[in-house]
């Protein structure tokens, strides 16, 4: 789905993906998760938007709000399929 999503638009440059992590762990909480806002946060980070490939494996309660808008501070767009078509979950980075 998040190929789907960025097709003719970027391309993956780095995966961030948490395995056997609950999503109502905090995403400071979840390795991967962190990982991916220390990224964000960096000036010299190699993307400029996140795909997310599910957003039920990803997110719990005000979570969404939160990382979005947190990205969106930090000038990293946040896509995202409608609900209706809903895919695995990655967090994968794109250069467009």
């Amino acid at each position: 789905m998040s190929d789907e999503l960025i097709d003719g638009v970027g391309s993956v440059v780095v995966e961030f993906f948490d395995v056997g992590r609950s999503r109502r762990w905090s995403w400071r909480e979840r390795p991967e998760a962190s990982a991916l806002l220390a990224a964000a946060a960096r000036s010299d980070r190699v993307f400029d938007a996140v795909v997310i490939g599910e957003y039920e494996r990803a997110f719990y309660g005000d979570q969404f709000r939160d990382v979005v808008s947190r990205l969106n501070e930090l000038g990293v767009a946040v896509w995202y399929p409608r609900p209706a078509v809903r895919s695995s979950w990655t967090a994968r980075f794109i250069r467009r």
